[in-house]
């Protein structure tokens, strides 16, 4: 294998790494990292950003089109590819050719069949390989490491937070649900201030960690992306794969757009403590509102009538009464 290396000068610094340390040939570079063959035939990837640790491609379309694009450079491998046979799957993307419509217009472009125009029906050690999956979920050969679940709340400067009333209903959500991560979303050029913004100041919520890179995905929704800065450059990249271009040309599109920022946001003890003064004060007037609006004194008729509550009073009754013969099943 090493003395396929040989064949071809080596690159860069990376490719020197991936054949001396991991005794692995680079087939090529693709947008995530290196792809490479080991010595017992294993397709590997290694990360742009770590070459110290591979993890193995799984038998699919993508470890096919390292060994179909090493083949280009090294016609000896072109020995590991499967032969079709008739229970093979025809790709639907190229329709059986091999070539991807948008190789047209970037010859590195790939098809997700890695260019066999078929999908195998048996990994290369002859087991029978599952159909496509098509699925949005984990497939079930694929269990994942670990799954974390967190509720999130979005609040996007130029749609939410412009009125007291916005504000209010916020900080009492900032207050009942402390396990919640709270983003605000805010274009880098941001001018307009929000209510927000002057508690943030006022020191009523509290500003966490900032993150930069955020695009809108959706014009119409409080709906953001994060882009890397370094993402849409492929300009080193020797091969892509055909749902890679895609997501690059809409990833391109929608950071054409004004970049936001996200910070994290928690409610100050000094806003919990008014929130909890305010609840206290209108728990209190509406103790208040509820007293029966008569007393009894000695005197005349044996009780007074407040007629300033006794109004208010009633409506409130008739108002319980009407929503009670509407749902029978309300509790009184």
């Amino acid at each position: 294998m090493l003395e396929l290396a040989d064949a071809r000068p080596i690159r860069d610094e990376n490719e020197f790494k991936i054949a001396a340390k991991h005794q692995a040939l680079p087939l090529y570079l693709g947008r995530q990292g290196y792809c490479a063959i080991g010595l017992t035939g294993e397709v590997l990837e290694f990360d742009w950003r770590n070459f110290e640790q591979p993890s193995p491609m799984l038998p699919s379309g993508r470890a096919y089109a390292g060994v179909v694009l090493g083949s280009m450079k090294y016609p000896e491998l072109s020995a590991l590819l499967p032969a079709r046979q008739l229970s093979d799957i025809v790709c639907e993307d190229c329709g059986g050719s091999g070539h991807h419509p948008l190789a047209d217009e970037d010859p590195r472009v790939v098809c997700d069949c890695g260019g066999l125009g078929f999908v195998p029906s048996r990994w290369p050690n002859g087991e029978v390989a599952p159909a496509p999956y098509t699925g949005n979920v984990f497939p079930p050969h694929i269990i994942p490491t670990s799954i974390r679940t967190e509720y999130v709340y979005e609040i996007c400067a130029e749609h939410h937070v412009k009125t007291d009333e916005e504000a209010r209903r916020l900080f009492n959500v900032l207050f009942d649900s402390p396990e919640t991560k709270f983003y605000y979303f805010q274009s880098k050029e941001h001018s307009t201030r929000t209510r927000l913004d002057e508690a943030i100041d006022a020191g009523v919520v509290l500003e966490g960690s900032t993150e930069f890179f955020f695009y809108v995905r959706d014009p119409d929704k409080c709906d953001f992306m994060r882009i890397e800065p370094h993402a849409p450059d492929v300009s080193h990249v020797e091969c892509l794969f055909a749902f890679e271009k895609e997501l690059l040309t809409w990833e391109t599109m929608v950071a054409s757009g004004p970049m936001y920022v996200r910070t994290e946001l928690r409610l100050s003890e000094r806003g919990r403590r008014q929130i909890e003064a305010s609840r206290r004060e209108s728990e209190a007037k509406e103790r208040a509102d509820d007293a029966l609006p008569f007393e009894a004194k000695p005197g005349l008729g044996g009780f007074n009538v407040d007629i300033l509550r006794l109004w208010p009073w009633l409506r409130r009754r008739y108002t319980d009464w009407r929503q009670r013969r509407r749902n029978p099943m309300q509790l009184p």
